[in-house]
């Protein structure tokens, strides 16, 4: 459980600090021209107003017709509920009468990730390590 979510919240940190990463390179390479001072830069990690954190059984995905990876995290579930038919005695809610549910299981995907080779490499180098981290524990 704990690596899904390490998981999750690191592809999606990754994909914003390649981002950010790209942009702060050009403004580093022209002030490094304008003072000569070593290439330096300081990220701010930003939650955002709709952050939030997916538990995951599992993962499904491939590769996009881009060559860029995707993955996404999913949760097996039970057969669901779809209604329940109740008496109505003395204007209140009685006993069940019926039941209509869903046949087989359900395995419910509520995000994708998408991101490139180098990307992939450091996930995996960096799952690799909290691994270590776990079990050095």
């Amino acid at each position: 459980m704990l690596y899904v979510q390490l998981l999750v919240i690191f592809l999606v940190l990754k994909y914003i600090v390649n981002f950010v990463k790209e942009l702060l390179t050009k403004i580093i390479d022209l002030k490094m021209s304008q003072n000569g001072n070593p290439k330096k830069v300081k990220i701010h990690y930003v939650k955002t107003s709709s952050y939030r954190s997916y538990y995951a059984d599992g993962f499904f995905g491939g590769i996009t017709p881009t060559g860029k990876l995707y993955v996404e995290p999913f949760i097996d579930k039970g057969p669901v509920t779809k209604s329940i038919d109740f008496s109505i005695k003395n204007d209140k809610l009685g006993s069940e009468l019926s039941r209509e549910t869903i046949e087989g299981y359900i395995r419910e995907i509520e995000a994708g990730l998408v991101f490139d080779l180098s990307t992939a490499e450091s996930l995996i180098a960096w799952l690799q390590q909290k691994v270590r981290d776990i079990k050095q524990k």
